[in-house]
């Protein structure tokens, strides 16, 4: 006679209860709080001053770095504001934008810092004014960065801890403080949020779920480049993951991810196209760079594009 076996217990299922609103809301207000130690010295000052790097005091004085880096900032401030300003007073009129403006197609005569445009509509509707707009935006970005890390290992894992950690190193890592002058480079916070939508997508099947990531990928495609060229990476290397994890489910889920690849499209073309144009148009007098950002062999030990020797052996540590 066979005895029919026990069914498990929830807690043998999902391990002990986590009452994630408390965890959320600490997570929350430690990044916060850690933002504002990080970017204190505007905080009295926040529609006078930009925050920069005190690092650039220690470079030679005759390279004139910190008057570079300010020249930089002044111009993002400026890009970002005129961004902001346009989506919330005559977005028709966004498009016909740019760091050259009133030149034709001047978008595509630098960065275009629509996302962080984005970022900025709600400063600038709140106080109008460029400086505090700037501000707020770089205030906001580890913040932001942190809650979609923390967000995507909670899932992963389930551990608040693991969640808090993960969120703490991502938001406050030195580039993402350091480079101020050009926060649209830094910011891929997005991309940690197309992560999450995706793995939700091909575990759940839902069009919301296709909705989020096609939302977050066209929101880091207005971002700058950079980041996008390190999404195209890490973002199609997980696309590759999850279709072989759930290749059964992939047929049924061809019409959402269909849907994706089209909403992706037609983002791109809008936001890539005027520098593709341009480009055809003057060749190699908006030039100056090469076309990858490193050699290939820049990648290799010592490298200028090396990752590190710690960053390897918990690279390879992962994988073992």
């Amino acid at each position: 006679m066979t005895v029919a076996r026990p069914s498990p217990t929830t807690e043998s299922i999902a391990g002990p209860r986590v009452h994630w609103p408390l965890h959320v809301a600490v997570a929350s207000v430690l990044y916060a709080a850690l933002t504002l130690f990080a970017l204190k010295p505007v905080l009295p000052q926040l529609y006078a001053v930009l925050p920069y790097p005190r690092s650039l005091e220690l470079l030679p004085a005759r390279d004139n770095w910190i008057q570079l880096s300010w020249n930089d900032e002044l111009l993002t401030a400026a890009q970002l504001t005129r961004n902001a300003r346009r989506m919330v007073t005559a977005p028709w009129r966004l498009w016909d934008n740019g760091q050259c403006y009133p030149m034709a197609n001047a978008r595509a005569l630098g960065e275009h810092m629509l996302g962080m445009g984005l970022r900025g509509t709600v400063p600038y509707a709140l106080t109008g004014d460029p400086v505090a707009t700037t501000n707020v935006v770089l205030i906001t970005l580890p913040w932001m960065a942190g809650m979609a890390m923390y967000a995507l290992v909670a899932y992963w894992t389930g551990a608040p801890g693991a969640a808090l950690v993960a969120g703490l190193l991502f938001a406050f890592q030195v580039p993402r403080l350091t480079n101020l002058v050009h926060p649209y480079v830094e910011a891929n916070d997005w991309t940690v949020v197309a992560l999450l939508a995706a793995h939700l997508l091909f575990a759940r099947g839902t069009w919301p779920t296709a909705a989020l990531l096609a939302s977050a990928i066209a929101l880091q495609t207005l971002e700058s480049f950079y980041p996008v060229l390190g999404f195209a990476v890490l973002g199609g290397s997980y696309g590759v993951y999850l279709s072989i994890r759930y290749w059964r489910r992939v047929p049924s889920l061809l019409p959402k991810i269909i849907a994706v690849l089209l909403v992706t499209g037609v983002v791109a073309a809008l936001v890539f196209t005027p520098y593709v144009r341009m480009r055809n148009a003057w060749g190699g007098a908006v030039g100056g760079r090469n076309t990858l950002l490193y050699d290939v062999r820049e990648y290799g030990y010592r490298g200028q594009a090396w990752v590190g020797t710690v960053t390897a052996a918990l690279m390879a540590m992962a994988l073992v």
